[in-house]
C-alpha cells in the first residue's frame, strides 16, 4: 500500500524534533567532515518522510527515528558544524543522513544563525516539503549562502512510487519545488 509522503514527513517530524526554550531541537547521529564537494563538512540528521529503495542511511536509523541520535538546538548544530568546518579548513557546509527540511523553524534558525559566517551551504532535499509549504521556499530566499539541490525520486510520478512507496503524488511534490526557483524563490 503506497503512503502520503507529506503526511509520514510530518509524522516523523514528531518523532526527530522537539521544543525547547531555545526553539526548536532536531536529532542528529553524527558530524562529520566529508570529501562530498571538494571537503564539507556534513551533520547527519535523523528522519525522512521516504522510503527510497536506494537510501544509503542505514537501516537502523531509517526505520528506528525515535531511537536513535541526541536532540541539538540549532545553536548547537550551527557550533559543531563551523567548529570542525575551521579545525579543518573547510567552508562548505550541510545537513544530510536524513531530510533537512524537516522541522522547518529548526532548519531557518540553522542558516539564520550561519548568515554572515563565510560558509556556502548546500541543502540537498528530496523537495516534498519544499512544494508543499510554498512558504518555506520563499523564506529560504533570503539567504543567499544556500544552494539547494532537489534530489529528485525517479523521472515520473509511476517511477517515484516505485522507488520510494510512496504516492506517485509526491512526484508534482519535488517538481513543484522545483518550478518556485521559476517563481523566484530561490537563485
Amino acid at each position: 500500500m503506497l503512503y502520503d509522503p507529506v503526511r509520514r514527513h510530518l509524522s516523523i517530524e514528531k518523532l526527530v524534533t522537539r521544543k525547547s526554550i531555545n526553539g526548536l531541537q532536531r536529532k542528529y547521529y553524527r558530524v562529520r567532515p566529508a570529501r562530498w564537494y571538494g571537503g564539507i563538512v556534513t551533520a547527519d540528521c535523523v528522519g525522512c518522510g521516504l522510503l527510497c529503495k536506494f537510501c544509503w542511511v542505514s537501516d537502523y536509523v531509517m526505520f528506528h527515528p525515535a531511537d536513535v541520535g541526541k536532540f541539538y538546538s540549532p545553536e548547537k548544530i550551527v557550533n559543531s558544524l563551523v567548529m570542525l568546518a575551521r579545525k579543518r579548513g573547510l567552508n562548505q557546509l550541510r545537513i544530510s543522513g536524513g531530510e533537512p527540511t524537516i522541522g522547518k523553524s529548526h532548519l531557518l534558525q540553522v542558516l539564520e544563525n550561519l548568515q554572515g559566517e563565510g560558509f556556502s551551504f548546500i541543502l540537498e532535499t528530496n523537495g516534498i516539503l519544499l512544494g508543499y509549504d510554498k512558504d518555506y521556499a520563499s523564506r529560504l530566499v533570503k539567504y543567499n549562502f544556500v544552494h539547494v539541490r532537489v534530489s529528485l525520486k525517479g523521472c515520473s510520478e509511476s517511477e517515484f512510487a516505485l522507488l520510494t512507496g510512496a504516492k506517485p503524488s509526491g512526484f508534482v511534490l519535488q517538481l513543484k519545488s522545483i518550478f518556485a526557483e521559476l517563481d523566484g524563490c530561490w537563485s
